[in-house]
């Protein structure tokens, strides 16, 4: 099951040493990436994954790609609770939008519902898509056989 942290990136933040990310159940921030909320990719929706005047402000990064981005708090500036933090550099930032999960609404004038939503990965998380589906199909495939 892929999983994801929501991380905020807002222009008011970017001065903060730290990256911001969601709290479980929509619950508050946090800045340490143990308390931050994991995100299932049923529960992320077009509300989770926001931009402002074409630029990104909060976003749903794979849970493995944020965990390899993670490092442990600078002496000089604690964060309440346990690190590592994602911090807040240009490189950082970077990485983690280009591993984002895109949302884009539907063509409503197709036969979806309305308001159906279409995950879309960009191409760096799409490959992490396809090996889960990958691995699931295998998986699949081996308890055919064995039945």
């Amino acid at each position: 099951m892929s999983e994801f942290y929501i991380v905020d990136v807002r222009p008011a933040w970017a001065r903060e040493p730290y990256l911001t990310m969601w709290r479980a159940n929509d619950a508050g921030y946090a800045q340490s990436v143990p308390w931050a909320g994991l995100y299932s990719l049923d529960e992320i929706s077009a509300g989770h994954c926001k931009n402002e005047a074409g630029r990104i402000v909060r976003m749903a990064v794979p849970a493995e790609v944020v965990r390899k981005l993670a490092a442990p708090p600078i002496p000089e500036r604690p964060i309440d609770g346990p690190g590592p933090v994602l911090h807040n550099t240009p490189a950082v930032v970077k990485a983690l939008k280009r591993a984002r999960l895109i949302i884009k609404e539907a063509d409503t004038s197709e036969t979806y519902p309305i308001g159906a939503q279409t995950s879309i990965l960009s191409p760096a998380g799409r490959g992490l898509l396809h090996a889960i589906e990958a691995d699931r199909g295998k998986r699949n495939r081996r308890s055919l056989a064995s039945s």
